[in-house]
């Protein structure tokens, strides 16, 4: 059944995607086409810039703030999980066309939001769902396209490609924030991720690809893994995605609470963006050489120890660097859980369990800035949400251990 997946959908004359051999020309305007929207809809990561400007304009706490950022990864968890069914809607032209048009409406519609409810909207419902969708539809089609030899790779790249965009965004918002203001900083963003978007609809259009085929057979395949192989992944990737989130959405505000000026601050939130990024190409590569388990759970350990360091050794310049350390431990785990779930469940499958595997990230998305925002309005400090994230790597190491090593990468499809 995995090789009909893989084949072209005949009735729309649309070329093969995913053939026997990869399409080098045709996985290359898929993976560009990825990084034109991932780019921008990545400055969700760089949340923490925003955050000074939302709370003058809303007079909201932290903490508050915190819950719009949570609203965007659960409108992006669930445009994710619901992904597969958008394969049969029309071409994935129109659809990136159309999903990422609402991307770049959430950008506006937060320029304009007069309270917290409609920003909510502008986050969840049109930035967070329509970046859902789209990283989906472009994962799917990415790990159909590329050699099994490379998927470890090409799946860093497409983990990493949103932490990339926040690392590149982060200094650039936060320097327009301070020339332009707030609702200028944001049509600008709309800007940029219309023009991306049409972009990339072009590119994918050119490639003439079709999923039709995958989304009418993805619901009768099956895996052959443990029952334990999925909750125990499901669960590590909550853990160590909650404080790469946390990380990521408060960074800027924390290097502060450690005695850190503005620019330290934003080279913090442009640091550990980056850091994340790295530790997602690594973890993928990574992925094509070694096994998965044993990334996965020195990952953990990587974030637990970065953790510790800050507690240990309290600066503004060991906020930026234990965060950042953090950071890459979670673009180890991302990189390399994104890698694992087309080894333990095959290509074919990666768009439905990757969306399953991304609510976790969802979750992640809600805890993680919450307890980063409750922790400096109660406390003043972020002390306890970095104890709180040390336990939680941990914990992710412990869990990880039971994973069953991963089938090597096949050298068919």
């Amino acid at each position: 059944m995995q090789n009909a997946v893989l084949t072209a959908d005949q009735t729309t004359g649309s070329a093969p995607v995913g053939a026997p051999h990869a399409d080098i020309p045709r996985a290359w305007a898929i993976l560009i086409a990825l990084l034109l929207i991932n780019l921008p809809t990545g400055t969700l990561y760089a949340f923490s810039v925003f955050i000074p400007y939302y709370e003058a304009l809303h007079h909201v706490s932290r903490a508050t703030l915190a819950t719009i950022f949570s609203v965007s990864t659960i409108g992006f968890t669930i445009g994710m999980l619901m992904g597969p069914v958008c394969y049969r809607w029309a071409s994935p032209a129109r659809l990136v066309l159309g999903f990422g048009s609402l991307i770049a409406t959430g950008w506006a519609l937060a320029a304009l939001a007069p309270d917290l409810v409609v920003l909510a909207i502008a986050y969840g419902l049109l930035f967070g769902l329509g970046g859902g969708f789209c990283y989906n539809l472009l994962a799917q089609m990415l790990n159909l396209s590329v050699s099994p030899r490379r998927r470890g790779m090409a799946n860093g790249v497409l983990t990493a490609s949103f932490a990339l965009g926040a690392a590149l965004f982060a200094p650039l918002c936060g320097l327009a924030l301070k020339q332009y203001g707030l609702r200028p900083t944001l049509f600008g963003m709309a800007g940029i991720t219309l023009t991306a978007t049409l972009l990339a609809s072009g590119l994918i259009a050119s490639a003439r690809v079709s999923l039709r085929s995958a989304a009418s057979l993805l619901g009768g395949a099956q895996s052959s893994q443990p029952a334990r192989t999925f909750p125990l992944m499901w669960m590590g990737f909550a853990l160590g995605a909650g404080v790469g989130l946390l990380s990521l959405s408060s960074a800027a505000p924390i290097v502060a609470s450690y005695g850190g000026q503005l620019t330290q601050s934003l080279l913090g939130t442009a640091t550990v963006a980056m850091a994340a990024t790295i530790g997602r190409l690594v973890g993928g590569g990574l992925s094509d050489l070694l096994p998965v388990k044993a990334i996965i759970v020195g990952a953990h350990a990587v974030g637990a120890a970065a953790m510790g360091a800050l507690l240990m050794f309290p600066s503004s310049g060991m906020a930026i660097g234990a965060m950042s350390l953090a950071c890459f431990g979670y673009g180890l785990l991302s990189g390399s859980y994104a890698a694992s779930v087309a080894r333990y469940f095959g290509p074919g499958l990666f768009g439905r369990m990757s969306g399953r595997l991304y609510t976790a990230w969802g979750l992640a998305g809600i805890v993680g800035p919450w307890v980063a925002g409750s922790s400096f309005d109660r406390t003043g400090g972020y002390q306890a949400a970095i104890v709180i994230g040390g336990c939680a790597m941990a914990a992710g190491a412990v869990l990880s251990l039971a994973l069953p090593p991963a089938p090597a990468p096949s050298r068919t499809r």
